[in-house]
């Protein structure tokens, strides 16, 4: 498989689970008035976690992250949700850990 193949497999299975996630954590917030938070799940190939936030005007929103290897690179995404969700999405990038 290329890594143009794998990066648009990649794509798909994340909308999938955004899906997922999206109706969960808006059936959790009608019973809960809060976000589920978790720290970490894996589907396959990728991992995610959810983090919840709480701005100073006490507006929640949460933020997926996504992360996946490609051989030894690590790379990692995020989706935002709520009033801060342009701030806290991002497209894939490599972690690159300070040595």
């Amino acid at each position: 498989m290329t890594n143009e193949e794998y990066t648009i497999l990649i794509g798909l299975e994340i909308e999938d689970l955004t899906f997922d996630i999206e109706n969960d954590q808006n059936y959790y917030m009608e019973i809960y008035n809060t976000y589920l938070q978790f720290l970490e799940d894996k589907d396959g190939d990728i991992k995610f976690w959810v983090h919840e936030y709480l701005t100073p005007k006490e507006e929640r929103g949460y933020q997926v992250f996504f992360s996946y290897l490609i051989g030894e690179k690590e790379f990692i995404k995020s989706v935002g949700y709520g009033v801060e969700k342009d701030n806290r999405t991002y497209d894939w990038q490599e972690i690159i850990e300070d040595i």
